[in-house]
């Protein structure tokens, strides 16, 4: 019986379950489909201009990517060739586990036209623009790293006088 293991720290000793350690595991037999854990990636629009289209790379291990998300690519309209796909942002385990990561997508794409570049936010609401001409990347906004101006300095005490 094929199955998996789910670590269950609230429930009383289910039927099913089985010690591991000092882990108590429920052991489902895979009879139904594991609920999802996140919803897909958000359809972002794709953007043409200059006989080019500009699309979230949603299958980037395909086209030599290395991670879930992240990636822009360009397609001539007229041949539908791949022209170049460029990763606009790293996605990161930042928990430290061997866990796969689930991914980091694209949730709005603009064109900025009079700079002949995109706008992208992913859904961590981090902002990018991607310079079309020589594809660079340079991040624009940072909802983790506010800065705040500098504190004004307060005027010298007068001295005291004994």
């Amino acid at each position: 019986m094929m199955g998996y293991l789910v670590f269950n720290p609230l429930s009383a000793e289910p039927k099913n379950s089985r010690h591991v350690g000092m882990m108590q595991v429920e052991i489902n037999d895979m009879s139904h489909e594991p609920d999802v854990s996140r919803a897909g990636p958000r359809a972002v629009e794709a953007i043409e201009f200059n006989g080019v289209r500009y699309e979230q790379e949603l299958n980037s291990y395909n086209h030599g990517g290395n991670q879930p998300g992240g990636y822009l690519s360009a397609v001539d309209i007229k041949s539908g060739q791949r022209l170049w796909m460029i990763k606009v942002y790293d996605v990161n385990n930042d928990d430290g586990s061997k866990v796969d990561v689930i991914g980091l997508y694209f949730s709005r794409m603009s064109l900025l036209a009079e700079h002949n570049a995109l706008e992208i936010e992913d859904e961590a609401g981090r902002h990018f623009q991607v310079d079309l001409n020589n594809r660079t990347v340079k991040q624009t906004f940072n909802p983790r790293c506010e800065t705040f101006p500098e504190p004004a300095t307060p005027p010298p005490m007068p001295p005291v006088n004994p």
